[in-house]
């Protein structure tokens, strides 16, 4: 080995660099945890919507035929 060559480790520079890695990487899970949330209620607010048109969906059918039954009797 060379003995003009020293290996030395930035241990302070690694640790801040860590820091910053685990600061974003909480904001980057925060934000995550924040859009699950909106899509679960996205999804249930569907849930509801479908289940909704499909009530009037299935009503306006049973008149139609209600009626078709009623003028044609």
């Amino acid at each position: 080995t060379n003995s003009y060559i020293k290996e030395v480790t930035d241990e302070e520079g690694i640790a801040q660099a860590e820091a910053k890695y685990n600061r974003e990487k909480e904001k980057l899970n925060y934000k995550e945890s924040i859009l699950d949330t909106k899509m679960k209620s996205l999804d249930t607010e569907i849930s509801a919507l479908t289940t909704e048109y499909d009530t009037v969906k299935s009503v306006i059918q049973k008149n139609i035929e209600k009626s078709f039954k009623r003028y044609n009797a």
